[in-house]
């Protein structure tokens, strides 16, 4: 086993070219990530490696074809291919994709033999499977080709291509969605969901919009040809609008990521520069360079939770926090074409063929600045008020909506209750650390989660949502129309909870832990509603907060 340590430093000296043998560039007010890079090579070659549901499963490649295996570790390999080709009755199986619906895995695979039809397969488990046809009604007879399975939101949905004929010709290359609301992928339909001279390659979900993206095309003498990157958006997966059409005739959306803030993809500009596309409805979208370099767009894409990480060809790595602003990690990798880039709980892998490389992170960005609310968070966490880890305060990070959840408690100053009567929620998805908290929002009618049993733990609090909770903890209700969730900045600005300037500040940048600390120390000053007195009062007067340690901080 090979170890490549990338360690990523700060260049003094300009690069001006692509050449740069293991260069890296990062921006003067941070480090960005240290990664330890570790080659393993597996079994067998597949075109692909996913993670899903806590398992690796390879797919198989253009010239082995007759390879599908399961993991728990990504290391030792169950090869599954003849499990799946005596369930189709013996015969040669394409395996596409697979996914975990919540309940269940669910993988499609071709049979070669049965006219090209197209299997559906189910497992508990990842190594158990039946298998049933794969029924589209729309499509029927249209010999149509199934790129992905996806899960988006509470729904599976199907990537497929077909084409229309006339006379025994191709006249149209289209796309179709197949949606199926049902856990066991059941009932699919396609609905509206066609797009004629359209190949597109990825579908994602988030603030309330579906988004799809790909390429459109044309029919002329020389056949079908590349008309430009294209973008829709939908709410209903019903009507689509075109949100986004690059006239370039060679560029293309490959893929589409929601971190649970904003959407990024990225465009291919020529063979050398790219650019991301960032948006956080999918209604405008905000072009930004690659760093200052214009490097090439990365074909693969990957969040962790706290920054991007992109690979491009060439070994071309580049990681942001934002989507904005990238630092060139490393151009030296052996691994120059990946197919492939994940992320499990713990690192990323990318691979090509039976070699991958775990990417497992030394350090994470590194603020050479102090973040300007530190005072503030320092006295929250004086106050009790504002925890965080054996990293520190940590607020150049985004913050999950489990630590919001937790800053809402403290606020209402009901921790002690919250840990006293430790009340039930139905959600299956929230750290254990975080029971008490969501508990208590839970019991008392504060939040309804995500749907069904999903809080949404990890996924990212926005500026809006925080400040939701913040005037909630203040005595405003959203649900008696006291004001609009979706305006609640504008709304304490305007009752002078925030300062104009923060309203200017959380309405242009990423909402990260410090901006958390700064609304939650400048609300403890605030008055109630309908009360003369502020909320720290009211905080020290409930013994949620000792008053010789706010008279210390010349709080009152």
């Amino acid at each position: 086993m090979k170890k490549i340590i990338a360690k990523i430093i700060l260049l003094a000296l300009l690069v001006t070219t692509l050449g740069g043998g293991g260069a890296a560039y990062a921006d003067t007010d941070h480090e960005p990530p240290v990664l330890a890079w570790e080659e393993e090579n597996t079994q067998w070659s597949g075109r692909a490696v996913t993670y899903t549901g806590g398992k690796y499963f390879m797919l198989p490649g253009e010239w082995s074809p007759e390879i599908f295996a399961v993991s728990d570790d990504g290391k030792s390999w169950t090869q599954l291919y003849s499990t799946f080709s005596l369930l189709a009755g013996g015969h040669s199986l394409e395996m596409k994709d697979v996914v975990w619906t919540g309940e269940s895995f669910l993988a499609v695979g071709l049979s070669r033999q049965h006219q090209f039809q197209y299997k559906l397969f189910e497992s508990p488990d990842g190594i158990y499977w039946s298998v049933r046809d794969l029924n589209i009604p729309e499509l029927a007879g249209k010999g149509y080709i199934v790129d992905k399975i996806k899960r988006i939101h509470d729904k599976l949905a199907l990537m497929i291509r077909y084409t229309t004929r006339e006379n025994n010709q191709a006249v149209e290359l289209n796309s179709a969605v197949a949606i199926s609301d049902a856990t066991d992928g059941s009932n699919w339909t396609t609905g509206s969901n066609h797009f004629v001279n359209r190949q597109l390659f990825d579908i994602a979900y988030g603030n309330g919009m579906y988004v799809i993206g790909g390429y459109a095309t044309a029919n002329n003498d020389q056949g079908f040809a590349q008309e430009g990157a294209v973008i829709y958006t939908s709410k209903d997966l019903q009507t689509w609008t075109l949100s986004y059409r690059n006239p370039a005739a060679d560029t293309s959306i490959r893929y589409l990521n929601w971190n649970g803030r904003q959407f990024l993809t990225a465009v291919a500009l020529n063979e050398r520069e790219g650019r991301i596309l960032l948006s956080e409805d999918a209604t405008g979208w905000e072009e930004h360079a690659i760093t200052k370099y214009s490097l090439p767009a990365p074909k693969l894409m990957a969040w962790n939770g706290d920054y991007y990480l992109g690979y491009a060809d060439g070994g071309i790595v580049v990681t942001s926090r934002d989507g904005a602003e990238w630092d060139w990690l490393e151009d030296s990798l052996p691994l120059t074409t990946p197919s492939y880039l994940i992320r499990d709980e713990k690192q990323f892998i990318i691979g090509s063929g039976n070699v991958f490389y775990r990417a497992t992170e030394q350090s994470g960005y590194i603020d050479k600045t102090e973040p300007a609310y530190a005072s503030k968070a320092e006295a929250l966490h004086t106050l009790r008020l504002f925890n965080g880890s054996d990293k520190g305060l940590e607020l150049d990070r985004a913050p999950s909506r489990a630590e919001a959840a937790a800053m809402l408690v403290r606020l209402l100053g009901q921790e002690s209750e919250a840990y006293d009567q430790i009340f039930s929620h139905p959600f299956n998805d929230v750290p254990f650390w975080a029971d008490v908290y969501v508990g208590y929002l839970y019991h008392h009618g504060l939040t309804k989660g995500m749907g069904g049993d999903k809080f949404g733990s990890d996924q990212l609090m926005n500026a809006e949502a925080y400040a939701t909770f913040i005037l909630r903890a203040l005595g405003y209700s959203d649900t008696s129309g006291d004001f609009d969730w979706k305006h609640a900045i504008g709304f304490a600005t305007e009752q002078s909870i925030f300062a104009p300037g923060d309203y200017a500040e959380l309405s242009a940048k990423p909402f990260l832990r410090e901006h958390m600390a700064n609304m939650s120390f400048d609300s403890l000053g605030a008055t109630l509603k309908g009360e003369q007195r502020t909320l720290l009062e009211k905080l020290i007067a409930e013994n949620a907060v000792e008053r010789e340690a706010a008279e210390a901080l010349e709080l009152l």
